[in-house]
C-alpha cells in the first residue's frame, strides 16, 4: 500500500490508518501487508505535489526501476 505520492494530497494518510486500523481490530492476520505511508516527505513539508527535485513521483513509475526517481528506486528494491 502506497501513500502520499503527491504531498499536497493528505487524505491518503487518514485512508491508510483507516486499513490498518480495521485490519488490526478484524484480526486479519493472514494478510501480508506492506505500506509506504508516505512516499513524498519533501512534498508533504511544502504541500507541494513535487518532490525537493521537482518531480512527480506518481509520473515516475516505470517497468524498469533503474529508471525511476530515487524514492521510486528504493521502493523497486524493497518490493523485489
Amino acid at each position: 500500500m502506497l501513500g502520499r505520492h503527491h504531498g499536497d494530497e493528505g487524505t491518503a494518510n487518514w485512508i491508510i490508518e483507516g486499513f490498518i486500523d480495521h485490519w488490526l481490530n478484524e484480526n486479519l492476520a493472514d494478510l501480508q501487508v506492506i505500506i509506504y505511508p508516505m512516499i513524498n516527505p519533501d512534498g508533504a513539508e511544502s504541500r507541494s505535489r513535487y518532490n525537493s527535485k521537482g518531480r512527480d513521483l506518481n509520473r515516475s513509475w516505470r517497468s524498469e526501476p533503474e529508471k525511476s526517481f530515487d524514492e521510486i528506486k528504493i521502493i523497486h528494491r524493497h518490493l523485489d
